[in-house]
């Protein structure tokens, strides 16, 4: 079996492509902020998910959760970041931006402590600190 990690899976692209990736087969481990639509999204479709709840913009707590669902999965095939934030902000206030920013670009970064030693066992030849390191990983932001 297929084994995925989908980060931000709690609404809308996360959620789709989780739902999307359980259906085609895939063992999931969907994680996000809000732990009711992680147990929602689990309870959708019985021992197609596992689920940490777990906020991006933690380091620790996101490291863990993915540490734990990579060990409850047996390892992980595919690893989506879909988890990021915005507003509308046509006059380009910075003090808008900024939310954005730090999630969309630390979510990349607590990523890749948990996923290290998988892509690592899987692709040994690749340095763990270039981005060729991260081509499973698929990012909607």
């Amino acid at each position: 079996m297929k084994r995925a990690i989908v980060i931000g899976a709690t609404s809308g692209i996360g959620r789709a492509l989780a739902e999307r990736l359980a259906a085609e087969g895939y063992r999931v481990g969907v994680t996000g902020r809000r732990e009711a639509l992680l147990e929602e999204l689990a309870a959708s479709r019985p021992g197609s998910f596992c689920y940490a709840a777990a906020d991006i913009m933690d380091p620790a707590a996101a490291c863990a959760a993915l540490e734990r669902l990579a060990g409850e999965l047996g390892g992980m095939d595919l690893c989506v970041v879909s988890a990021g934030t915005g507003d509308l902000n046509p006059g380009l206030d910075y003090a808008l931006e900024e939310p954005a920013i730090r999630t969309n670009v630390v979510v990349h970064l607590h990523r890749r402590p948990a996923c290290r030693p998988e892509w690592q066992r899987r692709w040994p030849r690749t340095h763990p600190g270039s981005g060729s390191c991260w081509v499973p990983c698929l990012s909607a932001v």
